[in-house]
């Protein structure tokens, strides 16, 4: 008689039976490759995983890509992506392209921008923010004349060089023609000559005057043809005809400086000096 208070197992009876109930089984320390099978196919289905077995016999390796520390990982066809690119690489590539300067852009436009901000770092640095070019004469002449005339020799550079392109149209020539103009007009009303009328050279001295009308000889364009290249329009080059003959005109007088601009130059002078003392008892203090 069968005793149904017995319980019943059914395929291969043994202590090593995997199909013994929990309570029962012989528990046993899964090892490390058998825990990334466990974890690997309760992630993925099992049409999948039956498909990802070798020739073999033995399972392929499948990890989630979800590695954010740059390792290594691997695909679902057991083969490395580090270094190779994924879908995601296609979206990196557009916006890439999208910061990227055309290349049917005409070559002038990437010089025009160096050109305007060269301008508004002489405008907005060199005058804007430097006392010392008031009283100093040098560093007038190297932060605001010098570095101006850099400029002008910029932009005239690049309209002779680019005076066939059609593309450089009218337009784009007198919107550049007109910050040039504007910078030109601002080193001549700062440093020594600052005050309402740009080119006052009556009490800046000979000296200065001399000195900015051989920067506005330079600067100013001695012919038409290179006048309209550069965007500058008729009353423009009238006003920088005008600032030349003044200069001139101060320069022939050769009276000193009036002053005001001696009192700002002498000023300028002993705050140097002061300067070059501090630093100097600074030096010794280290040396010490």
């Amino acid at each position: 008689m069968m005793n149904y208070q017995r319980r019943t197992f059914r395929g291969n009876s043994g202590a090593n039976d995997s199909r013994l109930p929990k309570h029962n089984a012989r528990r046993r320390k899964k090892t490390p490759q058998q825990d990334l099978d466990s974890d690997s196919n309760n992630n993925i289905d099992n049409k999948f995983h039956s498909s990802s077995e070798s020739e073999s016999g033995s399972p392929i390796i499948i990890a989630l890509i979800e590695d954010h520390q740059g390792e290594v990982v691997e695909d679902s066809f057991g083969s490395s992506n580090d270094g190779k690119r994924n879908d995601n690489d296609n979206d990196d590539d557009e916006n890439d392209d999208d910061n990227t300067t055309s290349t049917d852009d005409p070559p002038y436009l990437d010089e025009i921008k160096i050109l305007k901000r060269r301008i508004k770092n002489i405008q907005e640095i060199s005058i804007g923010t430097s006392d010392a070019i008031v009283g100093n004469i040098t560093t007038y002449q190297d932060n605001v004349l010098n570095a101006t005339k850099k400029c002008v020799n910029q932009w005239r550079s690049i309209v002779r060089y680019h005076k066939d392109d059609s593309r450089l149209s009218d337009e784009l020539r007198k919107e550049v023609g007109i910050s040039v103009f504007q910078l030109i007009q601002l080193s001549i009303q700062s440093g020594p000559l600052s005050g309402g009328k740009p080119g006052y050279f009556k009490r800046c001295g000979t000296k200065i005057a001399q000195m900015c009308m051989d920067f506005l000889n330079e600067v100013v364009p001695q012919y038409e043809e290179l006048s309209n290249l550069m965007g500058f329009s008729s009353n423009q080059m009238d006003a920088m005809k005008k600032w030349i003959l003044n200069a001139e005109k101060a320069v022939q007088d050769d009276k000193p400086p009036s002053k005001s601009i001696t009192k700002k130059m002498q000023q300028n002078q002993s705050q140097q000096q002061q300067q070059q003392s501090k630093k100097q008892k600074k030096k010794q203090k280290n040396k010490k």
